[in-house]
């Protein structure tokens, strides 16, 4: 799986105007940060937990719809951990990631290919011919690596041969190690000393580490 196959092509023109973009991004959550008095994390869990079973249920069904869209799902994952901890924060983005993923599969081939393309653009011509050859392992390498789009996967494999079963086991055994390592990052963020933050510092950092070594792996 070659990296033109997995996107869009990246000119310096516009690598440089997404640098920029992230750059003026970043300077307004830096201002907006600064400039208002947000409730503490603690006092946010405690209004969690006064709503009961529908938090949970209204995160995931969020999480859910924002899988159907290209939009970025990680700032989602890192508030899960922040607000109901690992384990649950874990189950939580799996569960909605799960659900977003099945609906986006499902409609795919119930819609066909001439509505998605219209949402995915030319990426999709590009990348479901790849994914035909090894469905499996490429959802799979697909999940793991964070160039290839999210959304785009889901609709992609929709429109391939690949199995629903075999689907479903490489969207949730590829999504494990990025949603672990977001939601560590939320859970244990708040305590910088901890050993748990270090842990979960290390973790991302290996996973990034991993990715790219199969993201390069996937150009040869």
């Amino acid at each position: 799986m070659r990296g033109s196959d997995l996107g869009e092509d990246v000119t310096p023109a516009r690598a440089r105007a997404r640098l920029i973009g992230i750059a003026v991004f970043l300077f307004l959550a830096f201002i907006l940060a600064y400039s208002f008095n947000y409730p503490s994390l603690s006092a946010i869990r405690s209004d969690v937990r006064q709503i009961g079973f529908l938090a949970p249920l209204i995160f995931i069904l969020v999480y859910a719809a924002a899988t159907l869209f290209f939009v970025p799902k990680n700032l989602l994952s890192i508030a899960a951990g922040g607000v109901f901890g690992m384990i649950p924060g874990i189950l939580f983005v799996l569960a909605g990631a799960t659900i977003g993923s099945i609906v986006a599969f499902v409609g795919a081939r119930k819609i066909g290919r001439s509505s998605v393309e219209r949402l995915a653009g030319r990426r999709l011509s590009q990348f479901d011919t790849r994914l035909g050859e090894r469905p499996f392992i490429g959802i799979l390498l697909g999940r793991l690596i964070p160039v290839v789009p999210f959304t785009l996967l889901n609709y992609a494999a929709g429109l391939s041969s690949v199995g629903f079963m075999a689907y479903l086991a490489a969207t949730v055994l590829g999504m494990l190690p990025g949603t672990a390592s977001y939601v560590a990052l939320g859970a244990y963020g708040v305590h910088l000393r901890s050993w748990e933050f270090v842990a979960a510092i290390l973790a991302f950092l290996g996973f990034m580490l991993l990715t790219r070594k199969l993201a390069r792996k996937g150009n040869d």
